[in-house]
């Protein structure tokens, strides 16, 4: 049985994409030359929503909602995280 897409989901994850590059291009090319005003803490707030809605609705329609998926999407958030943290220490950019 093919399962139904959900276009209402699918529009917002779009949306979320779109909030992503924004809160990129405001992280790595407006704040630097710009300079670190409240107005843009203010848009980086808003548009970091996106990254966060996005995660969510991602994770959501990836575990499928059994406890299976939901460890093995979790397993893969404690990889990665870990992998990241241990990178950073390596390169000197903190402590373990």
């Amino acid at each position: 049985m093919k399962a139904l897409r959900k276009s209402n989901f699918e529009v917002m994850r779009l949306m979320c994409m779109l909030f992503i590059v924004i809160y990129h291009v405001f992280i790595h090319v407006v704040i630097p030359t710009a300079g670190n005003e409240r107005i843009y803490a203010a848009l980086i707030t808003i548009f970091h929503i996106g990254v966060l809605d996005f995660v969510m609705i991602s994770g959501y329609f990836g575990i499928k909602h059994s406890w299976k998926s939901f460890s093995k999407l979790y397993g893969y958030t404690a990889f990665y995280s870990l992998l990241g943290v241990i990178c950073k220490t390596i390169l000197g950019g903190g402590q373990l």
